[in-house]
């Protein structure tokens, strides 16, 4: 990388492989100058860790559109000063099988371990979460360097679930007719630990930004590590200004908003468009209505 910023960062080496079993070092302090070239020599690299796992046995099979993303938080080594907050971490996404299971061939093998998972109709329940912050979904966490390794090398997990909800919007124009071919949408986010947060269900492969930097392409590495989003939280109304968006979390804050080409959200405060709250509940679906106002020559 040429845009790193001077200073000491703490830095994992990673053996990328096609079968999926990446090679990794563990997290060590690197001292970085302005117009420096740095090398590494003689550094070990080891296979990562094969976490296996299945959902939990109350969300029914088959198993449809199922992810699961894994956000790691490796450990450094004596040699970091600051222990409790590594910096460095990888982040990668699997799908689930129809009978609930997953793999992820190679992992960091120390430090944290984030689970999210989704499917239709359920998302991962947060479960040991550091902090809570805000409405984000943070699905579970597990010490891998506390978790049993079973004779073939592999973490085997338990992923729980809960349901989530729908939410059935309702679109007018300013006369209070229905306005059809708005486009509504909502934006659940996840919360990934000292990394961030993106659109729920977004995958993150950390290895497709290795990839690229190898084969000399010249891409943002934020960019390469986020492929097919799954596009469940926005949709268009039909004819009686309605439109029906699934997938969300419940028991969470969120909003909703609607654009159109001729009509514009009202204006809030501090000259903000105003968007609709909302809470979705287990089994219950939740309702908002949007007015909205024809657009003028100054909006």
């Amino acid at each position: 990388s040429r845009a790193i910023p001077d200073g000491t960062w703490q830095t994992m080496l990673v053996g990328p492989r096609e079968d999926g079993h990446h090679l990794f070092s563990g997290v060590m302090p690197v001292r970085l100058r302005d117009q420096q070239n740095v090398r590494f020599r003689n550094v070990e690299l080891s296979p990562g860790l094969r976490v296996v796992g299945q959902l939990s046995d109350d969300v029914p099979r088959p198993i449809l559109l199922g992810r699961i993303q894994a956000y790691c938080i490796p450990q450094p080594t004596g040699q970091v000063r600051d222990r409790e907050n590594p910096s460095v971490t990888w982040s990668a996404n699997a799908k689930i099988n129809e009978a609930g299971a997953f793999e992820f061939a190679s992992l960091p093998r120390t430090g944290k371990l984030q689970m999210i998972a989704i499917c239709q109709g359920w998302v991962g329940v947060d479960q040991d979460v550091p902090k809570q912050v805000g409405s984000f979904k943070q699905g579970m966490f597990v010490d891998l360097d506390e978790m049993p390794v079973e004779e073939n090398g592999a973490v085997r997990l338990l992923v729980p679930m809960e349901r989530t909800g729908s939410l059935t919007v309702t679109v007018q124009k300013p006369d209070g007719s229905p306005l059809a071919g708005a486009t509504v949408s909502t934006n659940p986010n996840e919360y990934h630990w000292q990394g961030g947060s993106t659109i729920l269900g977004a995958n993150r492969n950390a290895i497709d930004a290795i990839k690229q930097q190898i084969a000399g392409k010249d891409i943002q590495i934020r960019r390469a590590q986020r492929e097919d989003k799954i596009p469940v939280y926005s949709a268009v109304t039909d004819e009686k200004g309605q439109a029906r968006l699934s997938g969300i979390p419940c028991q969470r804050n969120y909003s909703v908003g609607a654009y159109h080409d001729q009509y514009i959200m009202p204006a809030g405060d501090r000259g903000r468009r105003k968007r609709q709250s909302y809470i979705c509940k287990p089994n219950e679906e939740a309702f908002a209505v949007i007015p909205m106002q024809a657009i003028s020559a100054t909006d």
